[in-house]
């Protein structure tokens, strides 16, 4: 379960058929990117590997791996491969031990004034459509007196926070299976008023505000017009305390984040740049993913050149809109949002390019999936392209497995942003979130049954006969899942044959159906199960629950605990982590210590363990539910609820049975 090497890491094309900007490259320090990408000829599809920081499971080293297929875990941590068709980001849900944030975002604090306005109102105070313009205190009172007696209001803003909120709003203990996510943010307020009104609604919003007040400082504002057309022009007040220091305060929390968000509106701050770099250089050293938003493009072109610098040595992901994309990238208007997104993934491994109504593009290894928009009619696209970009992180954090799908959840939030008139962003839309989003992505807790054995049962046989297998006799929900095959003959104990499973929720349906012919066809360790051994197999369903944070490397139970452990290697400064499921330990007759060293051991670390190492992993603890059931137990349910015992091509299944395969 080890982290991917440095040397695969991030494979860069020597060429592109777009002209390259003239910019100064500084190459990445080694080992630097946590993605891999690799090409799958076969399939015509990219394959993406994170580090285990944002884990359910783990990786074998990626050197190690020779197929060039999509992998899956096995019950020991190793990576296993699986046909796929789709763009994939093989991803899951992170263990936050006590005091450290899934996501901490680094931006401007900022409170927005919104309105709807005319065009004539635009005109008549010689304020540009759909621009966003720095204003200083005097050009920020001549509009606001120009919008008394016009609807507006007040609400916590800022680019960067409305996209936390929303990720908080995702990522609450009401809307998941999985601890809640704990978001936090960093930036600068003042003690004025405004200050005190921008901390309180982020607190209500689950959003954790660290940053202290700046005395006497005053907070800066965005006054967002918005007219008929849905278009939103934007005027921004810095305030006297929008600055960032990198102090002792905010190096621990970068110390203790799995992601860390860079808004771009920092980048136009004074004295700020040297911050950012010593924030990203720390968040890289603690194998943090590092996210950095576009922002605006007036930011982008002031700021081009700090922007190549961090983005090309550091972001792991870019968030942009088309505009901004193609102001990245020196491109006309004329040029497509699609070759802007390929462009830039030549350069940052995962990008996110959004085109209002016309949809949205994820860029990965010079390649661009197309996400086109959900049915929407748009009222206030304020905080769209912020709440996408929630969605993004919420399919990475909580393991959506593929990008297609993380780009239609990502619509989807956006859409029920700009669906709503004087929204406020992303504050208020809370109980539609939940309703529409983050409800559908979660079910009731299930337990392994009899019916879920059947059906791996039925999709094995259906498979050596070429049908589809029967529809399941149990219901829907959504969890993390393993199935394993044992073979016994003679009376002997049942030996393994395969064991291969997923650590991020899924539909269990499709799940086991495919996890049942992954595990017995296509686990590395052994040859695939031929049709004549079915009279001798034996299946386990494992249904993963109750993931939690453990407190220490030994606060969990022998037989009753699965782990996940996460830590640093000490000798390569990487990533590293590893799962046993919860049979694995008393299985194999281990104690705590022995099972925590193997674990360590089967994530790649081949060091000296030390007990001050072992107090440094993370690890998040989870419980299982089973069901086994022997081929015989199989055939008689088969034929007391279908009348007739298995056959495959009308050649019942018993015991010599030589089908051809």
């Amino acid at each position: 379960m080890a982290l991917a090497s440095s040397s695969r890491l991030l494979h860069r094309f020597s060429s592109s058929s777009l002209p390259r900007p003239c910019r100064r490259r500084v190459p990445r320090p080694r080992g630097h990117s946590r993605f891999a990408v690799r090409w799958e000829h076969r399939a015509a599809a990219v394959v993406v590997l994170l580090p285990r920081a944002l884990l359910g499971g783990g990786f074998q080293d990626a050197d190690a791996a020779e197929s060039d297929e999509e992998e899956e875990e096995d019950a020991h941590g190793v990576l296993r491969p699986l046909d796929a068709d789709d763009v994939n980001l093989d991803l899951h849900a992170p263990p936050s031990g006590p005091e450290r944030w899934d996501v901490l975002g680094l931006g401007q604090a900022m409170v927005d004034f919104s309105g709807m306005v005319d065009d004539e109102f635009l005109h008549r105070l010689g304020i540009q459509k759909g621009t966003r313009k720095v204003v200083n205190h005097e050009e920020r009172g001549r509009v606001l007196r120009a919008m008394d007696g016009c609807s507006y209001k007040a609400a916590a803003g800022g680019s960067l926070s409305n996209s936390l909120v929303a990720l908080s709003r995702l990522g609450s203990s009401r809307s998941t299976n999985y601890p809640e996510l704990r978001i936090a943010m960093a930036g600068s307020v003042g003690s004025d008023p405004l200050g005190s009104f921008y901390r309180a609604k982020l607190r209500r919003a689950n959003l954790h505000f660290l940053s202290k007040p700046v005395k006497d400082g005053t907070t800066g504002t965005v006054i967002v017009l918005t007219t008929p057309d849905a278009q939103r022009t934007m005027l921004a007040y810095q305030g006297t305390s929008s600055t960032l220091s990198y102090d002792s305060d905010l190096v621990s929390l970068v110390s203790k984040s799995n992601v860390v968000i860079v808004e771009g509106y920092l980048f136009e701050l004074p004295h700020t740049i040297e911050a950012i770099k010593q924030a990203c250089e720390d968040a890289h050293k603690n194998g943090s993913l590092i996210a950095v938003t576009a922002s605006d493009v007036s930011c982008i072109k002031r700021c081009y050149n700090d922007f190549w610098d961090i983005v090309t040595n550091y972001a792991d992901i870019l968030f942009a809109n088309a505009n901004e994309a193609r102001a990245f990238c020196e491109l006309s208007s004329t040029d497509s949002p699609m070759s802007a997104a390929r462009y830039l993934s030549h350069s940052v491994p995962l990008v996110s390019v959004t085109d209002g109504v016309h949809g949205s593009y994820i860029g990965v290894k010079g390649e661009a999936i197309y996400i086109p928009p959900p049915p929407c009619v748009p009222i206030d696209t304020c905080g769209a392209g912020d709440a996408y970009a929630s969605g993004i992180l919420y399919g990475i954090l909580r393991g959506s497995s593929d990008l297609k799908s993380i780009g239609l959840l990502a619509s989807r939030v956006a859409a029920i942003v700009v669906a709503q008139q004087d929204s406020g962003g992303c504050l208020a839309f809370s109980d539609e979130l939940h309703r529409r989003v983050a409800a559908p992505c979660q079910d009731r807790m299930v337990v392994a049954t009899e019916e879920m054995a059947v059906y791996c049962f039925d999709a094995l046989v259906s498979h050596y006969s070429g049908d589809q297998p029967p529809p399941p006799a149990f219901e829907e929900g959504i969890h993390p899942l393993f199935v394993t095959w044992k073979k016994a003959t003679n009376g002997s104990e049942p030996r393994l044959r395969g064991c291969i499973g997923t650590l991020e929720a899924r539909q269990i349906v499709t799940g086991f159906k495919e996890y049942a012919l992954t595990s017995a066809l296509r686990d590395r360790r052994f040859p695939p199960i031929q049709s004549k051994e079915l009279p001798y197999l034996e299946c386990t369903v494992s249904i993963l629950t109750k993931y939690e944070t453990a407190l220490n490397h030994l606060d969990w139970e022998v037989g009753k605990h699965g782990l996940i452990i996460e830590f640093t290697d000490p000798d390569y400064n990487m990533r590293r982590s590893a799962t046993y499921l919860p049979e694995v330990a008393a299985h194999e007759g281990w104690t705590h210590l022995e099972t925590i060293d193997s674990l360590m051991r089967k994530a790649g670390y081949n060091g000296t363990i030390t007990d001050s190492l072992r107090k440094k992993l993370r690890v998040t603890r989870y419980q299982s539910t089973l069901y086994t059931m022997h081929y015989g137990e199989y055939a008689a349910y088969v034929k007391k609820n279908r009348g007739a015992a298995p056959e495959i091509n009308g050649a019942p299944i018993i015991n010599g049975f030589k089908p051809g395969h």
